[in-house]
């Protein structure tokens, strides 16, 4: 097995650590759009609905790529097969990632990033005993960005929400 992921990057495989992005772009800023799949027994989950998520995302966000949704599906299963070395059990997460590109403003940015991360994914068998016994729980006071800002359904970067939802529940389960 190699340490060297490859991940697609703007129509190019590289090595996951020369995936390089301006500090110029928008992404900084939050303004990423992404999905997040994995395979199951060595096939990729219902591909087909989490290649429209994103692309239905894009299209909310005004954001558009050369990728085609068919050529996004064909970018992860050669994700799959350039990483088997990788990858010790045959299975992987995959997550396609779209910045605006620089530009001071959004409306100002060119040249969207299109990044689809691949990386294996052994390390979910840890998770498996989780089914039947469960995991703890809290409720944080932390909330999202309102629906009625940014609609739900789109997955996005914006997510220092998330960040302090997982610090608060850290807390609470430590403070027990």
């Amino acid at each position: 097995m190699t340490d060297e992921v490859l991940w697609y990057f703007n129509g190019e495989w590289v090595s996951q650590s020369q995936v390089l992005i301006s500090p110029e772009g928008r992404g900084f800023n939050g303004d990423t759009i992404f999905d997040s799949f994995r395979t199951f027994g060595g096939k990729i989950f219902r591909l087909d609905d989490h290649i429209a998520r994103l692309y239905r995302s894009l299209k909310y966000m005004q954001l558009e790529i050369d990728e085609t949704p068919d050529r996004m599906k064909e970018i992860c299963y050669e994700g799959m097969r350039r990483n088997t070395d990788m990858c010790e059990d045959g299975e992987f997460s995959f997550c396609p990632m779209v910045t605006r590109g620089p530009g001071g403003r959004p409306r100002d940015a060119h040249s969207p990033n299109v990044i689809v991360k691949v990386k294996g994914n052994a390390s979910n068998g840890r998770l498996a005993s989780l089914y039947d016994t469960g995991i703890p729980g809290v409720i944080v006071r932390t909330r999202s960005c309102p629906a009625r800002s940014l609609d739900p359904k789109v997955k996005h970067h914006s997510r220092n929400n998330f960040a302090m939802a997982d610090l608060d529940a850290a807390r609470e389960a430590a403070d027990g």
